[in-house]
């Protein structure tokens, strides 16, 4: 299954990102598992020799390596942060049959933070992004990830951006339901609505006018 399908992505919600555990950092066992593949290719024909338990041996070999070169790919890339227009999904696994999904709306994120610990991780520049609820009872972490500034700032524009969205779609639910009710406003209120209208363009009149005398004045 793909992760788009695994996190159910609501309506007009699109996926910018997917963030990964940076490969490097588990560079020794990509090493570990073509180790066992070299060594069986290496020792093959004299494993052969020995017949049934250097068959034996051979396979062994191979499965593991196999099975190490899999694993690590595997957790790698079904352990992911995906970052959607609406929110931040994490999927954490534990096992092979175990996931945990958590979520956390840009409305509700406090903080976006990173960590670097260690001299590998200055100098390859990876770390640990963390992402705090305004409750600061909820965190969401990608451990390990390349570039973690990068990706902090790409949080925190997406946030900005998901705001501005979300006051825009008020205000537009605000107009159409009061486009809805003018029909059902008698006359006293219609009044009302009406001058209040006349007092803000008014403003916005004399606003205006006032800025047009101070461009005069400076030139």
């Amino acid at each position: 299954m793909s992760l788009k399908r695994k996190i159910n992505l609501r309506e007009n919600e699109s996926i910018v990102r997917t963030v990964h555990r940076y490969t490097l950092v588990d560079w020794w066992r990509y090493v570990l598992g073509f180790a066992f593949l070299a060594a069986a290719s290496f020792w093959m024909f004299q494993l052969f020799s020995y017949k049934y338990w250097g068959y034996t041996a051979y396979g062994i070999l191979i499965l593991v390596g196999l099975y190490i070169l899999f694993r690590t790919w595997f957790f790698g890339y079904f352990n992911a942060l995906i970052i959607t227009t609406e929110r931040i999904v994490d999927l954490h696994r534990q096992g092979w049959f175990d996931v945990t999904m958590s979520s956390i709306s840009y409305k509700d994120i406090k903080d976006v933070l990173v960590r670097k610990k260690g001299v590998c991780a200055n100098i390859f520049d990876y770390g640990t992004v963390i992402t705090q609820s305004k409750s600061e009872q909820f965190v969401l972490e990608v451990i390990k990830t390349k570039n973690p500034a990068e990706l902090q700032t790409l949080l925190q524009d997406l946030q900005e951006q998901y705001i501005t969205d979300r006051k825009l779609i008020d205000v537009k639910t605000i107009y159409n339901n009061f486009i809805k009710i003018i029909p059902d406003l008698d006359d006293q209120k219609l009044r009302h609505i009406s001058e209040i209208i006349t007092n803000e363009l008014d403003i916005e009149d004399i606003e205006g006018d006032e800025e047009e005398e101070d461009e005069d004045e400076t030139e």
